[in-house]
């Protein structure tokens, strides 16, 4: 029971003669026809149950987050009732549980209450993912990749080519011409950037048109406009979206006393408001981090220069057990907020993270598939991603490494940006792109990597172990949420609630 794995040999060389290639029977061959499907097909299931999970989660940190914005609209009717006659919604709340605990309910009145017991937290919801959709589409300007860009220069043979050759993949495809830009990073890398909506920016390092020939640059160039007609940028901007709402979510588990929550709620509503490129990338950088780990986010985002000051600030200062004001001020909220934090947090990061994973191997997949359709020939891309494969120096985009035809150098597999944490990398391994390939006609050396036996059995129990575990982890957190808003939120809102009432009387 091994499952057969392939590797580029390193050593193979580059006559033709030397070249292996593998034994595919005709059952084994596929074309790119029946790839671009497959792909395409495994994509949209993954992604399908990929929105479940988000839209499962959203609602229960949506119910989790009601009660405290129930408690504060009845405090502001009791408010309001010491001027004039106002309704009391805490009665009315009390009513509404009352007649679901008692007595037989149908399931229309336990739907009833539950729609109304999640409502106002997914109203904020709404208005907090638009917010972020908003500064979202802002930070896939290209101005705000934070690379030094520059137009192709006529004069340089290698780059005047890649423009036409980029214009003949577009016109194969039947999609309006990318813009074609070029850094002098140093890196071996290419990327697709730019807004969902608006025109594909193709950023090209300097150091890869000088390193790959002519028929290689023709698989860059269809794998780059592949991914442009494929809505690569239009998927991979709801994907942002989503994890930077539930890294927001993770970055109020550490409630108001940090200041870096406060800045991270102010950055949001200027970006709403005026979602200028710039503005738009800090406060995304700032979300890809939200617990505040010491590594760095996106270069020059609000994440990483508060990481930088939490480093150097003296020991001394955090070693006071006194409660601050922040601190006692943010105690009502730890139930709804803190909880509702971790939970969106931890299973952002151990369920829908690696699900979007999934769904993203499969583009790149299905980008591959197509850039075969375009070029007709596996070999020009195979080339070109066994070059590429090799290099280990230099960052292409940290913001949007995922658009990227190879991972980074950083190692993550997504670049950085909303990805950077993810603990399952979003691009498939070399190996199997290039086994992919080969299956449509590509010569490639491979070697064959058996997985040995023990790790399946080693693997599979523990993996069941894990999921186990986070299913458990995920209803106790719910149960403690529950628990803290009742001690934390309720019972000093209600108890508040009766003192107004009294002085209203």
């Amino acid at each position: 029971m091994t499952e057969s794995r392939t590797a580029v040999d390193p050593d193979a060389g580059t006559d033709a003669a030397e070249h292996w290639a593998p034994p595919w029977t005709p059952e084994q061959r596929e074309s790119f026809y029946d790839a671009i499907a497959r792909n395409q097909r495994a994509s949209w299931q993954v992604a399908a149950v990929t929105l479940a999970g988000a839209l499962l989660v959203a609602v229960i940190v949506a119910s989790l987050m009601s009660p405290l914005l129930y408690a504060a609209a009845g405090l502001v009717l009791d408010l309001v009732n010491l001027a004039a006659p106002a309704p009391d919604l805490f009665e009315a709340i009390g009513r509404q549980i009352d007649g679901v605990s008692e007595g037989t309910v149908t399931p229309g009145a336990w739907l009833k209450f539950g729609v109304l017991a999640a409502l106002p937290g997914m109203l904020l919801m709404a208005l907090v993912l638009l917010a972020l959709a908003r500064a979202v589409r802002a930070s896939a300007d290209v101005s705000a990749s934070g690379l030094l860009l520059r137009d192709l220069l006529p004069g340089q043979l290698e780059e005047r080519r890649f423009g036409n050759v980029i214009a003949e993949m577009a016109l194969a495809a039947q999609v309006p011409e990318p813009r074609v830009r070029v850094t002098h990073r140093d890196a071996l890398n290419a990327a697709v950037l730019g807004a969902p909506d608006g025109q594909p920016v193709i950023v090209i390092t300097r150091r890869l048109l000088q390193s790959l020939d002519r028929d290689q640059m023709q698989g860059i160039a269809a794998h780059l406009v592949a991914c442009a007609a494929n809505g690569d940028l239009r998927n991979g901007y709801r994907v942002a979206v989503a994890m930077a709402l539930f890294g927001l979510m993770a970055k109020m588990a550490t409630g108001f006393a940090d200041r870096t929550v406060t800045r991270t709620l102010l950055g949001l509503a200027l970006a709403a408001l005026s979602p200028s490129p710039a503005r738009a990338a800090a406060l995304v950088g700032d979300l890809a981090n939200p617990f505040g780990s010491d590594v760095e986010s996106t270069p020059g985002s609000a994440g990483s220069s508060a990481s930088r000051v939490a480093a150097s600030r003296p020991a001394a200062l955090d070693t006071s057990n006194t409660l601050t004001w922040r601190e006692w001020a943010w105690m009502p909220l730890s139930g709804p907020l803190a909880m509702s934090g971790f939970f969106a947090g931890i299973v952002s990061s151990f369920v829908l993270g690696p699900l979007v994973a999934l769904v993203w191997r499969r583009r790149k997949y299905l980008a591959d598939a197509t850039a075969v359709r375009l070029t007709r020939d596996p070999d020009t891309l195979a080339s070109a991603l066994s070059a590429m494969q090799q290099e280990r120096g230099g960052v292409l985009a940290p913001a949007a490494g995922h658009f990227c035809v190879v991972r980074d150098s950083a190692g993550s597999g997504s670049g950085g940006g909303l990805f950077a944490g993810a603990i399952v990398p979003f691009f498939p391994s070399p190996e199997r792109r290039l086994k992919a390939l080969a299956a449509q006609g590509a010569t490639v050396r491979l070697v064959d990597k058996p997985v040995p036996l023990l790790a399946w059995l080693i693997g599979v129990p523990v993996g069941a172990l894990l999921v186990a575990l986070m299913g458990t982890v995920i209803y106790l957190l719910m149960v403690v949420s529950v628990m803290l808003s009742a001690l934390f939120t309720m019972l000093p809102a209600v108890a508040l609630h009766a003192l107004l009432r009294w002085v209203a009387t």
